[in-house]
């Protein structure tokens, strides 16, 4: 026989009755309520007890179908899928990241004056202006306008005769880092200079792609010169503005 299934669905609800009918079986079928291998009312059936229309039960069976929480057959009874378990109620993600009231982790902005409207009114003008292929999977390299658009600016600003063709957009210097500590390590560079002190995130980047990194002490004048020219090492990376006052390399 199959069980009584007392659902209450909410017809003033925004929530479509078919979503609602297939929350109350998925939350049921994890809590262990409906166990493995339950049969549940035909679609006729539950429809009848409801109240509702055959389509109502019919796409919400057909959706917890697809998602593996029903075995739906033609001509079969639907039954909860003997793959499913039933477990406790996760506890809420947690984060690496400390909390607290004041953060001054280098590098990060005034998050609370960042202007969103302007930004949300930007992004849609620009979504609203773009062609359609410009929300697809784009040149690896960076759209081409920007690209354009950063050597103009490298040109007029830095007086770099910057190429398009030869640029590469990344998400930010971390990942443009890794980007070149790996293709430096495939072209053979075996060792990259820092700066001591430096960060040890930058560290821990080039010895991921597989380099070995050699502390080169800073003074007042940043890295000593001198110092670096007595190492193997192939390439440097160095600090444009100032040095960073963290833990020793």
């Amino acid at each position: 026989m199959s069980p009584e299934l007392l659902v209450e669905l909410d017809r003033a609800a925004e929530l479509p009755l078919h979503e609602q009918l297939e929350r109350w079986l998925r939350e049921n079928i994890r809590r262990g309520r409906l166990p493995a291998g339950t049969r549940l009312p035909s679609t006729r059936a539950l429809a009848l007890e409801l109240g509702v229309s055959r389509g109502v039960v019919t796409e919400a069976y057909g959706q917890l179908g697809a998602e593996g929480y029903l075995q739906t057959r033609q001509g079969a009874a639907v039954r909860v899928a003997r793959a499913v378990r039933a477990g406790a109620p996760r506890a809420p993600a947690r984060s690496l990241l400390p909390s607290f009231p004041y953060h001054f982790h280098p590098g990060l902005p005034d998050l609370a004056g960042f202007p969103r409207d302007r930004w949300l009114r930007s992004l849609r003008a620009a979504l609203g202006e773009s062609p359609l292929d410009a929300v697809g999977y784009g040149d690896p390299r960076g759209v081409p306008a920007l690209r354009e658009a950063l050597a103009d600016y490298l040109g007029r600003v830095r007086g770099a005769g910057a190429d398009p063709e030869n640029m590469l957009v990344s998400t930010g210097f971390m990942q443009g880092f890794s980007l070149a500590c790996r293709w430096l390590h495939g072209q053979g560079v075996e060792a990259i200079a820092m700066e001591d002190p430096g960060w040890h995130v930058h560290r821990l980047i080039a010895e991921q792609a597989g380099m070995r990194t050699i502390p080169v002490p800073v003074d007042a004048h940043g890295l000593d010169v001198d110092a670096l020219a007595a190492t193997d090492a192939r390439a440097v990376l160095v600090t444009p503005a100032h040095q960073f006052p963290g833990a020793r390399s």
